[in-house]
């Protein structure tokens, strides 16, 4: 897998299992089939379910340019679809990430252009903390919404799940393995305690369970005392 800079992987491992979560919640809410999207006044809609969203960015297939949406000369800075996200500019400055300080990158080099894409989504999304995003085809490529509706359901902890979830986040984003867990226990007020080679999560009502890291601190169990019932 070929790694963003450091200062955006270890911003997108802290959020990625909470994002990880947020998308599944978001791919359960929506009733699936045909979708419009209107970005003049930022509206998507899927069967009965209609959704405030936002323009991130577009990934042209014919070149494997990815363009942020203010930088998009159709859009910019002042269009409505873009305000909820130009916060993603504040962060990319504060914090020096190169990535997000330039209008367009050029993924033509990457051996998986289209999933770099995709994880610059990921990433963009963990650190919107929105309720999810949306990459949508195009003629030419595909273009990538995000989601910040309140009546798209936030994501809630299911001890029986994070296993799996935590699986694919620091799968993604596998800069540090314990920050993802910390950081996803930490969003779900869920208090834990280190132990000699990983954490002890205390699930209340007598029920707990143990993560377990490698000696390079890499993620290696989720075991929790709750069954599926």
């Amino acid at each position: 897998m070929e790694l963003f800079s450091p200062e955006l992987e270890r911003l997108a491992a802290a959020r990625s299992a909470i994002m990880m979560e947020q998308l599944e919640t978001l791919n359960a809410y929506l009733p699936g089939g045909d979708w419009t999207v209107d970005l003049e006044t930022c509206t998507f809609t899927m069967g009965a379910a209609e959704l405030r969203c936002s323009l991130l960015a577009s990934y042209a297939i014919h070149n494997s340019t990815f363009l942020w949406s203010w930088g998009n000369p159709g859009y910019g800075l002042d269009h409505v679809a873009t305000q909820a996200v130009l916060r993603l500019t504040d962060i990319g400055r504060i914090w020096e990430i190169p990535e997000i300080m330039e209008n367009t990158l050029d993924l033509s080099r990457r051996k998986d252009p289209v999933m770099s894409a995709e994880r610059m989504v990921m990433a963009a999304t963990a650190l919107l903390e929105c309720r999810g995003y949306l990459g949508l085809p195009y003629e030419g490529g595909k273009f990538f919404v995000v989601f910040d509706d309140p009546r798209v359901p936030t994501g809630r902890f299911d001890p029986i799940s994070a296993a799996r979830r935590l699986i694919s986040a620091v799968g993604v984003f596998p800069t540090d393995h314990r920050l993802t867990v910390t950081r996803y226990l930490e969003h779900h007020g869920i208090p834990y305690t280190d132990t000699y080679n990983g954490l002890r999560v205390d699930l209340g009502d007598g029920s707990s369970a143990k993560v377990d890291f490698s000696p390079e601190g890499k993620f290696l169990m989720w075991q929790s005392s709750v069954t599926a019932s």
